[in-house]
């Protein structure tokens, strides 16, 4: 392994202190979920949609949408935002899931976040992923169905310069792997 990626991984984190006066661009945004949707995926379903923005207007009301019971307040300093929702996956998936018991829609949406948080990292640029959120509000701004799934809220943006990282905090390496080799 070059480095690189462990270097990302080290660097990458979730950010609650934004930049307000630092815009995220269009170009940016593009790029970033266009390396998120090379993501796997069980049986190439990508059942997935992303939803993304920078427009003020539209960040105002995801902000607002993520700070439900005085969580998140922080988002109101982001500058673009993705939307993660799922869609229905593929008849091979579907099958698949049922056989095993497995939830591989969950697992693929993990992986697509995962994508878009490092590309994120690696344009300069810090994320928080967020699981508390108004989904019905978020629903109404974009136009999408009631029974629209979201899955997460990414903000996305540029820490504060004053926002030092904190260092990662990681159980035992005994407590969470287990080497099986020669």
């Amino acid at each position: 392994m070059n480095g690189d990626f462990e270097k990302l991984a080290e660097s990458r984190r979730s950010c609650r202190s934004y930049n307000p006066d630092k815009k995220v661009s269009k170009e940016v945004l593009d790029k970033i979920v266009d390396v998120a949707l090379l993501a796997p995926s069980a049986c190439n379903s990508q059942p997935w949609f992303i939803h993304y923005t920078n427009k003020p207007e539209l960040c105002k009301v995801i902000a607002s949408a993520t700070q439900n019971l005085g969580f998140n307040r922080f988002t109101s300093d982001c500058t673009a935002f993705a939307v993660i929702s799922e869609t229905k996956p593929n008849l091979k998936e579907s099958a698949g899931a049922k056989l095993t018991g497995r939830d591989f829609v969950g697992n693929d949406i993990g992986l697509v976040t995962a994508y878009l948080t490092f590309a994120a990292k690696d344009e300069g640029l810090d994320t928080c992923i967020i699981g508390s959120f108004n989904e019905k509000k978020i629903n109404a701004l974009l136009s999408l169905p009631e029974n629209n799934k979201i899955a997460l809220v990414v903000a996305i943006g540029y820490a504060k310069d004053s926002d030092e990282p904190k260092p990662k905090k990681r159980k035992e390496r005994s407590l969470t792997a287990k080497a099986l080799t020669e």
